[in-house]
Order: structure tokens, then sequence, then C-alpha cells
């Protein structure tokens, strides 16, 4: 019990650690990302002709011709507190989309969840039924007036094969 214990507790570490881990790797990239689209790109031509870019000049900067070029960001339509609201409306949106899918999905699997507890209900009736069938010889009715009425040699057959059929379709 201890070891089980012990077991999912490191399972439940490992699963928060590879999610911080995520989480850390996806800012470090944000940022790097960030730090790009402000930063200056060169670009020469090699004594082969050949056109070369790079976030710093190359070391025989005197021989060749240098340009330097700023990347700026493109200029979003609207003034910026425009642009903030649209795109916090859009991320509201992306959230309640993604909210409702999640749902949806959990919904979906409760039902199936659920068919599959009926499905092995419904197995375990039909093979208590098999076996009450077998131990027992004489099957009967009985009447609305309480009177028996014992199943002959066909109507037996007929109720184990209907019995056996009912355990094919309900168990796996």
């Amino acid at each position: 019990m201890i070891q089980i214990r012990r077991h999912l507790f490191m399972r439940k570490n490992q699963s928060l650690l590879l999610t911080q881990a995520k989480t850390f790797i996806s800012s470090l990239l944000l940022f790097s990302l960030a730090t790009l689209a402000y930063s200056q790109v060169y670009s020469w031509k090699d004594e082969n002709g050949r056109l070369h870019f790079g976030d710093t000049p190359p070391e025989n900067q005197a021989e060749l011709k240098v340009k330097s070029l700023t990347i700026k960001e493109k200029n979003p339509k609207g003034n910026s507190d425009q642009v903030v609201q649209r795109r916090k409306a859009r991320q509201a949106d992306l959230l309640r989309d993604m909210e409702q899918a999640s749902k949806k999905r959990e919904e979906e699997k409760a039902k199936k969840r659920e068919r599959k507890k009926q499905k092995e209900l419904r197995c375990q009736r039909a093979k208590s039924r098999v076996k009450h069938n077998k131990r027992y010889s004489g099957i009967f009715r009985e009447a609305p007036n309480g009177e028996r009425t014992y199943l002959s040699d066909e109507q037996r057959k007929a109720y184990d094969k209907k019995l056996q059929d009912q355990v094919t379709k309900y168990c796996p």
C-alpha cells in the first residue's frame, strides 16, 4: 500500500515537473523571439558574391560593404488601445471556445462511461441468467392466476439460445 502511494506521488511530481519545464521553455522561447524582433540584422556579400545575413557584422568589416537593417514591428491598424482591446476580445473568444470544447469532451466521456457501465451490467445479468438456467432443470412461467407452466424441451432450447445470444451481445 505504501509503495502504491509512493508511486502515485512520484507520478504526480513527474507530471508537475514536466508541466513546469514546458512552461519555462515556452517562456524562454517567447522572450528570445521578442528580443529578435527588435534586433539588427546585417547583410553582406563575401568575396565569392554570396549574400549573407547575421545578427553581428562580419569581422573583416572594412573590406566588405555591410548594410544594417532594423526589423520593425508591423504597424497594426488603429491605435494601441484598440489593438489591445481586439486582442483581449479574441483571447476571450478563444478561451470560451476552448472551455466549451473541453466541457463537450467531458460530457462525451461521461456518456461513454455510462454506456460502458450499462453494458457491463447487462453482461452480468445475462451471465447470471445463463448460470441460473443451467443450474435448474425445470424452468417455468407463472401465469397471472399463480399457476406454473413448465417449458417443454423445445421451449427450453429456444430460451437457452436467447440467453446465450444476450451474453454474446452484451459481453465483449
